[in-house]
């Protein structure tokens, strides 16, 4: 080899290398713990990729389906299923270990919804480990499900140089699935492959508490294990309370026990550091955890510090994973109690939208890590940079927990038969619907949309959002054979209400499933309103006194003559009665 191609090797071999690769991110602190005692010798016959590559690497799909064949073998308890398949045709493997016992909760928990954020996958197998070989008691007590890579396609888009600010494993997966879509945002809309599989998942096994484990984007802090769950204020409060007081301080204890720095979510206020405090959402049911909450499902939301040593995250993941199942093992019937509530609960009004109020502003005590602003040799502009210095601070909390927008609970939704896309979809979210078996002439309330627009992004999530003002109005309409009736009177009536009314964030309509009622399909020619315009004028005074001050009051409306007709086409017999009407009936008694 000359020694021009062998120099050019050698760079390439170092811009390669992780280490280079990873170079740019914050400086980081050496980290020993206790939980470093859950891993085994490389001779070990259940050693994992993950162990014998020095906690550097994540084992690979072959790696790991052969690690699970080497432990089914073993122990024939351990189960394998394909929940389902994603876009390209890959199985989603699902690993269960169920013993017989009656009344026993149900952990489910998944890593890889996003695929770079992968620590939940080799934790689980640490955990299926450790559960048959020194913690077996637990699962005479517990039936666990794990699924270890949930965006396979995504998972399979590996490349040293995903996720540029994540340090390790060496190797990461991308973030959205083979049709670009995030999977993490299609809880309520279903249109992945993917989600679906889970969902069915959820219907079939009804766990008593569903873990979606990630890895952040974002700022530097000392707490390497964040979760969190929906607060008191949302839809399951007596599952929120379970979590606040069961969960949480044991899971807690064990983390920092184990050398652990266990934190909330954080979302820095400024979206840079968090001198201005922590913002405390409310998700909407879009997201795992929202979604939990909308269904009365217990789910707690993961997220590990990206800038933290891949190994160190790993193994937090661990001692977390097994301690919920020590707490299932002792707390799981109070559980399964707080979820009965909530779904009995059908409370008279839901909110719609959250917001923060000075009320709703607290403080904590964050264990951040110390910063500086300096000026970009690249952009002139100052940037944020981490020191690596910890930090402690006091820091404003805003609570996104006052509710701006409710809605009164109605008693049945109708869905006509033709929209066929969101009635398959509230079978595939498990809500209980009553086909009506001829056509059938009801009273209901519906609303006239106006001011309807575009929002947000566009594409978003593959779909075209839209969203519209609303007002009610009655209406008789005969449904055809084959419409749906939804009570809301039902354990999944929250999620039915949540995903009919066209003003929630997450609703069919504002996800784009009833664009059709936007549309006028119907014209009028001028020489054919003129004459019926100008005869209205004649025969109705309270027409033309309305015509007089709508021109009076709307210099546009004054000046435009289409307008101006079109507004008495409007309301003329001849117009389309279903334009701007949401197709869908409430009957509120």
């Amino acid at each position: 080899m000359s020694k021009m191609k062998y120099f050019l090797s050698a760079c390439l071999f170092v811009l390669m290398h992780p280490a280079y690769c990873q170079s740019y991110l914050p400086p980081v602190k050496p980290w020993k713990g206790t939980s470093e005692n859950l891993l085994r010798s490389t001779k070990d016959p259940l050693v994992t990729p993950f162990e014998l590559s020095g906690g550097k690497n994540s084992a690979t799909a072959l790696e790991l389906y052969d690690w699970f064949s080497v432990l089914m073998h073993t122990y024939p308890e351990v189960q394998r299923e394909s929940i389902g398949t994603t876009a390209q045709n890959r199985n989603i493997w699902m690993y269960s270990i169920r013993r017989a016992g009656e009344s026993k909760p149900v952990f489910l928990f998944q890593a890889g919804i996003h695929a770079g954020e992968i620590d939940g996958k080799d934790a689980g197998m640490l955990v299926f480990r450790e559960l048959l070989e020194q913690q077996s008691s637990l699962l005479d007590q517990v039936n666990v499900l794990f699924i270890p890579i949930l965006n396979v396609d995504g998972h399979e888009r590996a490349s040293r140089f995903n996720r540029i600010n994540q340090r390790g494993p060496s190797v990461m997966g991308w973030r959205s699935n083979s049709l670009n879509q995030n999977l993490n945002r299609d809880y309520t809309k279903l249109d992945t492959k993917e989600i679906q599989a889970v969902v069915q998942v959820i219907n079939r096994e009804n766990p008593a508490l569903y873990m979606d484990i990630h890895v952040t984007d974002g700022a530097d802090y000392q707490y390497d294990i964040t979760y969190g769950f929906q607060g008191e204020h949302a839809y399951s409060p007596s599952i929120s309370n379970w979590m606040k007081t069961q969960f949480k301080p044991q899971a807690d204890r064990a983390l920092k026990t184990n050398g652990h720095i266990p934190g909330p979510l954080l979302f820095a206020v400024n979206d840079e550091d968090f001198k201005d405090g922590n913002n405390e959402f409310t998700f909407s049911p879009r997201f795992s955890h929202g979604y939990g909450d909308a269904r009365h499902l217990p789910t707690i939301l993961v997220e590990n510090h990206s800038l933290k040593p891949f190994h160190q995250r790993v193994l937090g993941t661990c001692v977390l994973l097994m301690e919920t199942l020590r707490i299932l093992e002792k707390h799981g019937a109070p559980l399964l109690l707080a979820m009965e509530k909530d779904q009995n609960r059908l409370p008279s009004s839901l909110p719609l939208s959250w917001d923060v109020s000075s009320s709703a502003t607290d403080s904590m005590i964050f264990e951040g890590i110390a910063s500086k602003k300096i000026q970009s040799k690249v952009t002139g502009q100052n940037f944020v940079e981490w020191l690596g210095e910890p930090e402690k601070q006091i820091i404003a909390v805003r609570k996104n927990n006052q509710v701006v927008q409710q809605m009164n609970r109605p008693k049945h939704y109708v869905i006509p038969v033709q929209y066929h896309e969101v009635i398959e979809g509230l079978k595939k979210h498990g809500i209980e619907l009553k086909v009506l078996q001829s056509d059938s002439a009801i009273t209901v309330s519906m609303y006239r949309l106006s001011n309807a627009q575009i929002q947000g992004k566009l594409p978003n999530q593959g779909r075209c959002r839209l969203k519209a003002d609303v007002k009610e109005e009655q209406r008789s309409i005969v449904f055809p054979k084959g419409s749906v009736r939804i009570e809301t009177n039902q354990p999944l009536g929250d999620l039915a209400i949540l995903l009919l009314e066209p003003e929630f964030t997450d609703s069919y309509f504002q996800w784009g499933f009833f664009p059709e009622c936007l549309e006028r399909t119907e014209y009028f020619e001028e020489y054919v309103l003129e004459p019926y315009a100008a005869e209205q004028l004649q025969k109705d005074p309270v027409l033309t006194a309305a015509f007089e001050s709508k021109k009076a009051h709307d210099e546009v409306f004054a000046k435009d003559q289409q307008a101006q007709l079109r507004w008495f086409y409007e309301r003329s017999p001849f117009a389309d009665e279903t334009y701007l009407l949401y197709p869908v009936g409430r009957i509120l008694n």
